[in-house]
C-alpha cells in the first residue's frame, strides 16, 4: 500500500487496505488478527495523503480498542495531530516528543517525528523542524510512505533558514523522484515562493 501510494495510486492502495479491514472486522480483537495494524496503516496512510480529518476518527478508534501498546502509541501520534489544528503546537511537540521515548515501531516513530516537524514549523522554529524532517530518512528510510512528505517539509524548512540552494535542491529531488504525489505538487508551489524571493531581494533598493 505505501508504495501504491508513492507511484501516485493512492486510490487503489486504501481499496486494498480497506479489503482487508473488513477480513478482520469480525473478529479484531481475538489473537493474531491483524485489524489493529492494518487501521494504523490506513491511518497513516491517509494522513501521508493530507486527509487528516479521515484519519482521525479512525485513530480514536485504534486507541480505544487496540490491545498492543505500540499501536495504541501509534493512534496517539495522529490524535495529537487534533492539538495541531487548533493551533495547540507547543503540547503536539511533547506529545510526540513522549512517543519518541516510548515507541519501538518504526512506523510510529516515522510518524511522530514527521508531525513534530510539522509544528515546529507551525511555530516558525525551522531548525528543529529541519531535523524532525531529516530523521525519517536517516533513520526510517522503510517507511517510503513519508519521505515525500519529510522531503517537503526539509524544504520549507531549508527556506525558513534562507539556505535558498538546500531548499532548492530538496524540493527539485522530491519533484523528480516523486512526481505523482501530492507532496510533489506543494513542492512546486515552494519553488515559485522561493523564486518570487529571491526576484524580491534583486530588485533595487533592496
Amino acid at each position: 500500500a505505501p508504495e501504491a501510494v508513492i507511484r501516485g495510486k493512492a486510490t487503489e492502495a486504501l481499496a486494498a487496505i480497506d479489503s482487508a479491514l473488513r477480513y478482520y472486522e469480525g473478529f479484531r480483537d481475538a489473537p493474531g488478527s491483524w485489524w489493529a495494524d492494518l487501521a494504523l496503516l490506513k491511518v497513516n496512510t491517509l494522513v501521508a495523503l493530507g486527509r487528516d480529518r479521515e484519519a482521525e476518527p479512525l485513530a480514536d478508534s485504534v486507541a480505544r480498542m487496540a490491545s498492543d501498546p505500540e499501536v495504541v502509541r501509534g493512534a496517539r501520534v495522529h490524535l495529537a495531530t487534533s492539538l495541531m489544528r487548533k493551533g495547540d503546537f507547543e503540547n503536539a511537540v511533547k506529545t510526540f516528543d513522549a512517543v519518541l521515548k516510548e515507541a519501538k515501531r518504526e512506523d510510529t516513530l516515522a510518524a511522530a517525528a514527521m508531525n513534530k516537524g510539522h509544528s515546529h514549523l507551525a511555530l516558525k522554529q525551522p531548525e528543529p523542524a529541519l531535523l524532525a524532517y531529516l530523521e525519517i530518512p536517516v533513520f526510517y528510510p522503510e517507511q517510503r510512505v513519508l519521505i515525500p512528505g519529510a522531503q517537503l517539509g526539509a524544504g520549507r524548512a531549508y527556506f525558513g533558514l534562507l539556505d535558498l540552494e538546500r531548499a532548492k535542491a530538496t524540493l527539485k529531488d522530491l519533484i523528480a523522484k516523486y512526481p505523482t504525489t501530492p507532496d510533489a505538487k506543494e513542492a512546486q508551489t515552494e519553488l515559485e515562493k522561493i523564486a518570487r524571493y529571491e526576484k524580491a531581494l534583486q530588485a533595487p533598493g533592496t
